[in-house]
């Protein structure tokens, strides 16, 4: 169905004349199934291997940017480690969410002990579900301030960092 959607959308932007809108459809489209979630093709592309290189790359990023924002940027770390956990927990990825936890926490201790101690123990997904502060997390979001040049310098990052 979804694929249908796609074709006919694809065949009214080439009527239309929206070639480089169409270009840039077909090569988003290319790389997800119907329900639209990414398809990976190696193995590398799930589990551990991808939240943990995704976390790395923006922990580094985030250490070698300017003094300026650096304090700022340091706030988006938290909400990535922790739904990058819940994402391992919910993928039903148990040995792997354990070890991203482990991994990351100690970067951690020190603001958010208690929300720490409260999903340490997650590791399927019915957990997530039962948990009170998964719960808060998962059904509420995540609100972060960034200045104007600090936000600007994130999506930089992360439109370079597409492939990645």
């Amino acid at each position: 169905m979804a694929d249908i959607v796609v074709l006919q959308v694809l065949e009214y932007l080439n009527k239309k004349g929206y070639s480089r809108t169409e270009a840039m459809l077909r090569r988003e489209s290319a790389h997800v199934n119907a329900d639209g979630q990414p398809i990976n093709n190696r193995a590398e592309d799930s589990g551990l291997t991808k939240y943990t290189r995704a976390f790395e790359v923006t922990h580094t990023w985030i250490d070698d940017n300017l003094e300026l924002y650096k304090a700022e940027l340091k706030r988006l770390q938290w909400p990535l480690f922790v739904y990058s956990f819940f994402n391992l927990v919910a993928d039903f990825y148990p040995t792997d969410s354990a070890k991203f936890f482990g991994t990351y926490r100690d970067l951690f201790s020190r603001e958010h002990e208690e929300d720490l101690r409260a999903l340490r123990n997650l590791s399927l997904p019915e957990h997530l579900e039962s948990n009170h502060v998964a719960k808060l997390y998962r059904s509420n979001k995540y609100r972060l301030t960034l200045s104007n040049m600090a936000f600007h310098n994130l999506i930089q990052f992360l439109e370079s960092k597409d492939k990645e």
